[in-house]
């Protein structure tokens, strides 16, 4: 499989057993907040900002805010995750399903998003694919890019070295496979490649590693 497109079969599972005991203990808010360095939640608040009516969130394990998303005015969510967990509130539902194959109509949501979880897609082309075909409106994507240019061998320390020892003294000592964050990084295209090969416009960036992406849909580019 082409690095670029997708983690290898492998590496994907080795991923989903590490967030579904992340999920089960409570701790991948925590960690992420502190490997990010505290960046993820204006990143997060900007995607938030920008949704409304009908929301598909692919990868969203926890779930941990969705309630900022109530609190902003969106009318429904719709989770999607390969990892099944509860929906707790009358207005999110939860699909256990891969972005690969969305078990959803065309043009059924408003907004998808993929806060996080699109390094750890199987497929990347075919999971973004699903999304701009399910979305009327517009696919965020939030995540982590492969770093490029002069501050890359920094930012590939700090992704390697540094943000897995944050992550455990996050979990208190605990082991959850944080290699694999530094893992799934490298199967991802960098910011700049990620744009030209699926266009789009960046809503916010961080150094132009941490970043989130917003792309239209396939129904709103429709003449």
């Amino acid at each position: 499989m082409n690095t670029l497109r997708g983690l290898p079969e492998s590496l994907w599972r080795e991923a989903e057993e590490s967030m579904a005991r992340l999920f089960r203990d409570g701790v991948y808010a925590a960690a992420n907040h502190l490997m990010s360095l505290g960046l993820d939640a204006p990143l997060r608040r900007r995607v938030l900002g920008r949704l409304r009516g009908v929301v598909l969130d692919v990868g969203c394990g926890d779930a941990h805010y969705h309630g900022e998303m109530r609190r902003r005015g969106v009318d429904e969510v719709i989770c999607v995750d390969p990892l099944p967990a509860p929906a707790r509130e009358a207005w999110r539902h939860r699909v256990v399903a891969v972005a690969e194959q969305l078990p959803l109509r065309d043009g059924c949501v408003d907004y998808a998003i993929a806060l996080f979880s699109y390094r750890d897609f199987l497929d990347k082309d075919r999971g973004l694919g699903e999304m701009l075909r399910a979305a009327r409106e517009a696919v965020v994507v939030a995540d982590i890019f492969r770093p490029e240019g002069a501050i890359a061998p920094l930012a590939r320390l700090y992704i390697d070295r540094v943000a897995p020892l944050l992550a455990r003294l996050a979990s208190r000592g605990a082991d959850y496979g944080w290699r694999v964050i530094g893992e799934t990084v490298r199967h991802m295209d960098s910011l700049r490649s990620f744009l030209e090969r699926r266009g789009g416009r960046v809503v916010a960036s961080f150094l132009g590693v941490l970043a989130a992406v917003e792309l239209p849909s396939r129904a709103s580019t429709t003449p």
